[in-house]
């Protein structure tokens, strides 16, 4: 099986840490850029005495979102949303009204209208530019006209 793959957002252009390549954490890191977002929402943990920067849980699913389907499968987001009971509107909100991807925020809303997220109610949709075309995530797929996006169909068709 491995090392676990753990996914980390990083400036283009620049290298990445030499511990990065160390087996102090016991994981391989795979770098990403992105630049979907007008304004990051970043914390400091602290993982195994070092402090590190990284996405709120808000943005960080956004930001899985935007890899897939090249790095996630929709469905096993989809499993993870389902577990995201604690997500803050107020983040999401300005996340999602600042994001640049309609595919990311049309995919996000219909994942958490899905899984009945309570948090999901306190969104204004008023706010949170759609566009107006319709996207074609995946071929073969399921077309779901609220959200003008054609999805897997086995996400369509999860209870």
């Amino acid at each position: 099986m491995g090392k676990p793959l753990l996914m980390v957002a990083y400036p283009k252009g620049q290298r990445k840490p030499l511990w990065m390549g160390a087996d102090v954490f016991d994981k391989t890191f795979k770098l990403f850029s992105t630049d979907i977002f007008v304004k990051v929402q970043e914390t400091k943990i602290e993982v195994d005495g070092v402090a590190v920067q990284t996405s709120v849980p808000e943005q960080a699913f956004l930001e899985c979102l935007s890899l897939t389907p090249q790095r996630y499968n929709y469905m096993d987001l989809y499993y993870i949303m389902e577990q995201l009971t604690t997500l803050r509107p107020g983040v999401l909100q300005e996340l999602l009204v600042g994001t640049k991807s309609i595919n990311v925020k049309r995919m996000f809303l219909y994942m958490a209208e899905k899984s009945g997220r309570t948090w999901f109610n306190d969104l204004d949709f008023s706010k949170i530019p759609l566009g107006v075309s319709k996207i074609q995530l995946v071929k073969n797929g399921t077309y779901i006209s609220k959200y003008k996006i054609t999805i897997p169909k086995e996400l369509n068709e999860y209870d």
